[in-house]
């Protein structure tokens, strides 16, 4: 299993957008996707790994400084989640887009994934990689 941490707000995957005045596309999310993989680069492998992967995504974001006492405490404990934008299947998009290339090949090579969504002190993305071993029907090796 890899773990990686990347600090910072939890980001989500924006949809490629036309400039009125130049008609060229662009990604609005580019920088943000770069600046994580940055983070991520000193920790990653020499080659990006290949085979099936399973991702699992904690998307920890910050409780707001105005929120005391009872209330903070439950969003830690995780009593009250985090039901607000932006969407869980923005985020994954976003930083199994941030893995490409840098942890592992592609990210259709992810065929098994969660997003999780949580308050915490601050904010901050773990990214949690796990290679899904590869079995031999034809030998008789049970595969689970």
């Amino acid at each position: 299993m890899y773990i990686y941490e990347i600090q910072g707000n939890p980001v989500p995957h924006h949809e490629t957008r036309w400039s009125k005045r130049s008609g060229h596309a662009y990604a609005p999310d580019l920088k943000l996707r770069q600046f994580a993989q940055w983070q991520l680069k000193p920790n990653a492998p020499e080659a990006p790994l290949t085979g099936r992967f399973e991702i699992e995504i904690w998307c920890y974001f910050p409780i707001a400084k105005s929120i005391k006492g009872v209330k903070r405490a439950q969003m830690l404990n995780d009593v009250i989640g985090h039901t607000q934008r932006p969407d869980w299947d923005n985020l994954a998009k976003f930083y199994c887009d941030v893995v490409k290339g840098i942890i592992i090949d592609d990210d259709a090579l992810i065929s098994d994934g969660t997003c999780r969504k949580r308050w915490a002190e601050r904010g901050k993305v773990i990214i949690k990689i796990h290679p899904i071993a590869q079995c031999l029907k034809t030998q008789g090796v049970s595969c689970g």
